[in-house]
């Protein structure tokens, strides 16, 4: 019979490394970092997926995540969403489609941890 496993001994986990200087997390900590999706496949666009995420994790400024996704016309659309220490979504920022300006969106917290106010651009109808 095998005796307990070291999780549960209480042994620690692994260790994870450190944040590469350019501030982007390894792959093999399980976060995504390039997506295909169905009928734009690896073999034939190994250089240009669907989907790209770049992380930055900070000790002293903000945390973020750059998404590329791609576009019809093969360009990539850039976004970036900034979290806080608690990893809360805080900021969003997109580009407006047509234009060279950038719609942000803001989600501020109360005491408790709950959003409590919203910032986002006004709705335009035609």
């Amino acid at each position: 019979m095998e005796g307990p496993s070291p999780r549960e001994r209480g042994a620690a986990g692994p260790r994870f490394p450190p944040p590469t200087p350019g501030g982007t997390i390894p792959a093999r900590l399980g976060r995504v970092l390039k997506v295909w999706q169905p009928g734009w496949p690896k073999a034939d666009h190994a250089t240009e997926p669907s989907a790209e995420y770049a992380y930055k994790i900070s000790k002293t400024q903000a945390n973020a995540v750059t998404t590329k996704t791609l576009k019809q016309n093969g360009e990539y659309r850039v976004t970036h969403t900034l979290y806080d220490g608690l990893f809360r979504e805080r900021q969003t920022q997109a580009p407006a489609y047509g234009t060279t300006h950038t719609i942000l969106t803001e989600t501020r917290y109360d005491t408790r941890g709950w959003a409590w106010k919203n910032f986002a651009p006004p709705l335009r109808l035609r």
